[in-house]
């Protein structure tokens, strides 16, 4: 797949990622009941979405972790590796964001030193492209703006995350083509973002 479509896959995403995040904020309106309130109370919304989404959030916990490699037992390894990538409060938010707006994305990636990095990582910015028999991740790309001091976009940055590399692109603020500008490889065979899924049915992802 390539970047543009990518990016078109996450632009389509955003109406309704918008639309979930504005309930779990508690910034709906309410239309239904908009004729019967008194005017002074028309800025009142009622905020059950963000009370569940917390009541279900705060009871995920990371407990364990066991791994094994070529039949091999390295769950203590991997333990160590959870503890310092500072895992257990990435995913806590995470997990907020997934059940708030439908989804959310963890990103794994290393250091200048070498030790493991975990970035929660929002819909708003991020999205995958699946295996259509495996479901497995086979692309994912993820999209943010550089803005001055007054808000104006200067420069947009895609970061597209393939099995074998990771590339950066970059976009001035007349828009245009992206222009490459650099490319790392890796050696982890897959694409290192999880998709999180909040799924009510099978395709929703």
């Amino acid at each position: 797949m390539t970047t543009e479509s990518l990016l078109r896959r996450l632009e389509a995403a955003q109406p309704t990622i918008a639309r979930r995040d504005m309930y779990y904020r508690g910034d709906q309106g309410l239309r239904f009941m908009a004729d019967k309130v008194d005017p002074k109370l028309v800025g009142f919304t009622s905020n059950l979405a963000r009370v569940a989404v917390t009541a279900v959030a705060e009871r995920i916990r990371v407990e364990d972790v066991t791994a094994s490699v070529d039949g091999r037992d390295v769950s203590e390894l991997a333990r160590t590796l959870v503890r310092d990538s500072d895992l257990p409060m990435t995913l806590q938010s995470t997990i907020v964001d997934m059940l708030a707006v439908g989804s959310a994305y963890l990103i794994v990636w290393a250091d200048e030193f070498g030790r493991p990095v975990v970035t929660g990582e929002s819909a708003e910015q991020v999205a995958v492209e699946r295996h259509p028999v495996t479901r497995a991740v086979t692309a994912a790309v993820k999209r943010w703006e550089v803005t001055d001091a007054n808000g104006v976009v200067v420069e947009e940055h895609v970061v597209k995350y393939l099995p074998g590399e990771v590339v950066h692109l970059t976009r001035d603020a007349h828009g245009g083509k992206l222009s490459y500008r650099s490319s790392t490889p890796h050696p982890l065979g897959v694409v290192p973002v999880v998709p999180l899924v909040n799924l009510e049915r099978i395709h929703d992802d």
